[in-house]
């Protein structure tokens, strides 16, 4: 049975900086495709588009590619110009090497459709 997150983003900026950071990638995506019915973004931002990760995820997942040849990984910034592009009343800000127990995710989110928080944290 999957959680119905049919009003959640999850919006997960990356830069595939290693083979062990896609491969975690890789297994966040499917926990969290197999938990809920939700909505994901994948933000890559590197230097160039090898088109290797867009062929990875599944065609569920929103893909999104950055050209960004600063050689820090500003996170924040690149939540901020996707976040402005999600349409769900509710968006959690994912990382690519975190895997929770789905009743903590779902628990968190009712706890902000019921308005008892601005923001939650699921652990």
């Amino acid at each position: 049975m999957k959680y119905d997150l049919k009003d959640t983003t999850f919006v997960i900026p990356v830069r595939i900086d290693s083979m062990i950071r896609l491969e975690n990638l890789l297994l966040t995506l499917e926990n969290l495709e197999s938990a809920f019915d939700t909505n994901i973004v994948v933000v890559e931002a590197s230097y160039y588009n090898n088109g290797i990760l867009k062929r990875l995820v599944s065609s569920s997942t929103s893909y999104h590619f950055i050209e960004d040849k600063d050689p820090v990984f500003h996170r924040t910034k690149h939540l901020n110009t996707i976040s402005k592009q999600v349409n769900t009343k509710i968006i959690g800000i994912w990382d690519a090497d975190i895997v929770l127990d789905s009743s903590q995710v779902f628990e968190a989110v009712q706890q902000l459709r019921e308005g008892k928080c601005d923001f939650a944290y699921p652990y």
